[in-house]
């Protein structure tokens, strides 16, 4: 139920919030190049997908979950960091770093790893463990199925790039993209919280950004 439940949510979210978060962040970068085209109330409208999701992450009580498998989690980071890499390595196109365009840049760096932390470690996370506290996803495993449900979820929101780049890259992503969901949801456990999860999902932008 727990899995179902994030099937349906990630898929949503990959369909409506992204493109639409997106195109409010390119409405408020061209406002403060004082852009006449731009309106408040074309900010308003785009940006009410955005006031939404921070309403139900800020309304869900946060719960206190076990911590899980003991781990140092800067030991860690340079194995994602290097799959990271890869994908950004074989990506058509130069890189986005490469730019040196401040408004992308900065969407990458920090309002994508803001967004979808509060998303999936932060708001679906807490979503299925106040339904299914503590509930093991089986026997052998370290995880509950908040964790499994939230990188499950996070990884079917990044099938949005299906058409945009190769058929390999994009199931290489989703692969790649549900287990560092996992070592993220393993750190939300950890630190009960998503601050550092944040920190590290902009490292790991910037790694394949080049």
């Amino acid at each position: 139920m727990a899995l179902g439940v994030s099937v349906g949510l990630g898929a949503s979210l990959m369909m409506g919030f992204l493109p639409t978060a997106q195109h409010l962040f390119e409405i408020v970068t061209r406002s403060w190049a004082l852009d006449p085209s731009v309106t408040l109330h074309e900010v308003a409208l785009r940006s009410a997908p955005m006031w939404l999701a921070l309403l139900f992450f800020f309304s869900i009580p946060r719960p206190k979950s076990f911590k899980g498998p003991s781990f140092n989690p800067w030991l860690t980071l340079p194995i994602p960091m290097l799959i990271s890499f890869l994908f950004g390595f074989f990506h058509p196109g130069p890189g986005w770093m490469l730019s040196q365009d401040w408004a992308t840049i900065s969407w990458y760096l920090i309002f994508i790893p803001i967004l979808e932390e509060s998303l999936f470690r932060g708001w679906l996370f807490s979503f299925i463990e106040r339904l299914w506290p503590n509930l093991m996803a089986s026997a052998t495993n370290p995880f509950p199925v908040s964790v499994w449900g939230a990188s499950l979820a996070f990884a079917i929101w990044h099938l949005q790039n299906a058409g945009l780049v190769s058929p390999p890259l994009v199931a290489f992503q989703f692969i790649y993209t549900f287990f560092v969901g996992m070592w993220l949801g393993a750190i939300r456990m950890r630190t009960q919280g998503i601050g550092l999860g944040i920190v590290f999902h902009s490292i790991l932008n910037a790694s394949c950004g080049f």
